[in-house]
């Protein structure tokens, strides 16, 4: 039977507010979260930020996180307990009463503290009190961040079974590497020095993750492009307005920041970018996630960063990001850890104040419009979710996605080159990056199989508003459903249209043919 730890940390965020973001919001109103004079914030904004508030977003967000990993996990025969650091004292009763914790710590945040510092901290903090827990080593620890949003289970006792009968990097024993909770390692320097704790038995599991393509096309390629991704998600439709899909890339840190960071070098604009929601690993791992804290102040992590942008003396993006994925190259895969990625954003998870925007699909592209196959793995790690699926044909559309997946291909350059031998080649699906599968929205018919599923994410987070006197918010383009589940929904998110009742009438009429 695998033993899990699920370690909650850092600040709990708001329906449309940033964790980082809240204290100002705060501070701009008044104690029955109404705006002071002068404020220049919109009273949605700080409506959605007084504590009663961010009370049910705390219940919003347990609600996934309970039913995703703990209860999953403990139905396929794991323990899993619950330790828990935050930054908001405020509601700390109300994650204590929720997820029973073997141990927690809500303190007020620490105002001297950058965003990525505070992080860290938390984090140390929390896996602090779990190392103080009179309990056996964990197979595995996921590390998590307070408001995350889960739309599917988190494997962890499957992890933790591939773990224990495959190893790590070096193919050996299990997870933990035989080290007991409090076993103190030495800090690694940012050239790789191996940390004595770890080793090639250990595991590290990060999400996938891509960025929209939103390339500069020739002229006219968009046009085609646009019908295939249509054809893909609409079931062969292609008229304005139909849902459209999105062609997906891997990460690249200059195009979160276009036309701000200058002097990368093109190795490390595809390299130096991973998604810092969660991540799950042996204790080993996560131990070495919680020394960043103590590596920061002496700006160790932040130096090596820095050295890899030409302009010395330019600021690069302080995110979290890059920290962990300095970490993972610097650190982790020196010392032997295997490096792999389970589950996919903005199909599997997202973060809670984005619930509105649905879980998307992975879709299969065909190559015939009549026949588009829709792919009900969802992305989901360690599922096969097929090659490229080429029908044939000569539509002229095709042979303009083809030209732009290689148009893409190109773009990439020499970072291509190194992405493909870095321990992070996987972060985002070959699926996505080959085009052979893109992401359609779940308002689409090729999502109609999880449109259900995201409507009662709706339900849900629409109960938690109405709890904090909150109006409830439509999801969004939930007026252009075209799934019968989504169609018939009447649920406190979901506004009627006036083409709803005639759509739903041919919608019914088509399913019934």
């Amino acid at each position: 039977m695998a033993s899990l730890s699920l370690v909650l940390h850092g600040k709990l965020g708001s329906w449309l507010v940033a964790a980082s973001e809240l204290q100002s919001v705060y501070r701009r109103t008044d104690r029955n979260g109404g705006k002071r004079a002068g404020s220049n914030a919109s009273s949605y904004r700080a409506a959605s930020s007084n504590e009663a508030s961010v009370r049910a977003f705390a219940g919003f967000t347990h609600s996934t996180i309970w039913q995703r990993v703990v209860l999953a996990n403990r139905r396929a025969g794991a323990t899993v307990r619950v330790v828990i650091h935050s930054w908001s004292p405020e509601v700390g009763d109300v994650l204590d009463a929720l997820y029973q914790p073997a141990a927690s710590l809500h303190e007020p945040p620490h105002e001297e503290l950058d965003k990525v510092a505070s992080q860290h901290l938390s984090i140390h903090k929390a896996l602090k009190l779990l190392n103080g827990l009179r309990a056996p080593p964990d197979d595995l620890i996921m590390v998590a961040r307070l408001d995350l949003l889960l739309f599917a289970d988190v494997p962890l006792a499957r992890l933790a079974a591939e773990v224990r009968d495959g190893g790590g990097g070096g193919g050996g024993g299990g997870g933990g590497g035989g080290s007991s909770r409090d076993e103190q390692a030495s800090s690694a320097s940012p050239g790789g020095t191996r940390p004595s704790s770890l080793s090639s038995r250990d595991v590290l599991y990060l999400p996938h993750t891509c960025v929209p393509s939103r390339l500069r096309m020739p002229e006219g390629a968009w046009e085609h492009e646009s019908k295939v991704l249509r054809r893909t998600c609409s079931d062969g439709r292609t008229g304005r307005g139909t849902p459209t899909g999105r062609r997906m890339l891997p990460a690249q840190l200059t195009r979160y920041q276009p036309g701000t960071i200058h002097g990368l070098a093109p190795a490390e604009d595809f390299t130096l970018f991973v998604l810092d929601y969660f991540f799950i690993g042996t204790p080993n791992v996560a131990a070495s996630f919680g020394r960043l804290a103590e590596r920061l102040p002496q700006a160790e992590v932040t130096r090596a960063l820095r050295a890899k942008f030409k302009n010395r003396h330019e600021s690069f993006p302080h995110w979290s990001h890059l920290y962990w994925a300095q970490h993972v190259r610097g650190t982790l895969v020196p010392a032997g850890v295997a490096v792999r990625f389970v589950m996919l954003h903005e199909s599997d998870f997202n973060i809670a104040r984005f619930w509105r925007y649905g879980a998307d699909c992975l879709t299969r592209v065909r190559r015939r419009p009549d026949r588009v196959v829709v792919d009900s793995t969802r992305g989901a790690a360690g599922n096969d979710v097929g090659a490229g699926g080429d029908d044939g044909g000569s539509d002229i559309a095709w042979q303009w996605f083809d030209n732009v997946t290689r148009f893409a291909r190109a773009l990439r350059g020499v970072g291509g080159a190194a992405l493909a031998s870095s321990p992070l080649a996987d972060q985002c699906p070959h699926t996505l990056e080959s085009a052979s599968h893109v992401l359609c929205p779940w308002f689409s018919k090729a999502c109609a199989h999880v449109a259900s599923s995201t409507l009662e994410y709706a339900t849900t987070a629409g109960h938690f508003q109405a709890s904090a006197s909150l109006p409830p918010r439509q999801l969004m383009n939930a007026e252009r459903c075209e799934s019968l589940a989504c169609l018939r929904y009447e649920g406190t998110a979901r506004k009627r249209r006036r083409g709803d009742v005639a759509a739903l009438k041919e919608a019914l009429a088509a399913a019934q043919s």
